[in-house]
């Protein structure tokens, strides 16, 4: 994800879904009560907690991209369509609801900038995570993407 200004986007974005879609409130709150943190929900899920069919629950995972929260990817070989989050579940209900002003990456690389560039891409990065990060991206597998190094 990118700096400060588009977190701040991002914050701005959230709270204006909470306090103005139902379904945020009931997804952000549903995400504050939670222990456990997930880097990704399927869309199963997300129709099951909002009790709207696939196709609803795909359209609010599109507008959670939208504003900046993840990637919705679509389900291929056998995975499910899901979104793949940038931040923290925690961190992003904590925003919405107005109980802080930031988000907390899921990597903690991109919080801390230790190891990214500057445009949020690791500095090191072997072909087996470059292939897994471009099949997520696309919704295909990894063994779908053969990456070439000429030198």
């Amino acid at each position: 994800m990118a700096g400060s200004n588009e977190r701040q986007k991002t914050v701005q974005a959230i709270r204006k879904l909470y306090t103005q879609q139902p379904w945020a409130q009931r997804i952000f709150d549903h995400f504050g009560d939670r222990t456990n943190n997930s880097s990704a929900t399927k869309i199963d899920s997300l129709a099951n907690l909002l009790k709207v069919p696939v196709s609803e629950a795909t359209a609010v995972a599109k507008e959670l991209q939208a504003a900046g929260l993840g990637v919705y990817v679509v389900g291929r070989k056998g995975n499910p369509s899901r979104i793949e989050w940038h931040f923290t579940l925690a961190s992003m209900a904590k925003s919405a609801r107005g109980e802080r002003d930031d988000l907390e990456s899921i990597s903690p690389d991109e919080d801390e900038g230790g190891t990214a560039d500057a445009g949020g891409l690791p500095l090191q990065l072997t072909i087996a995570e470059a292939k897994e990060a471009l099949a997520r991206t696309l919704g295909i597998s990894p063994d779908q993407i053969e990456i070439t190094i000429k030198a």
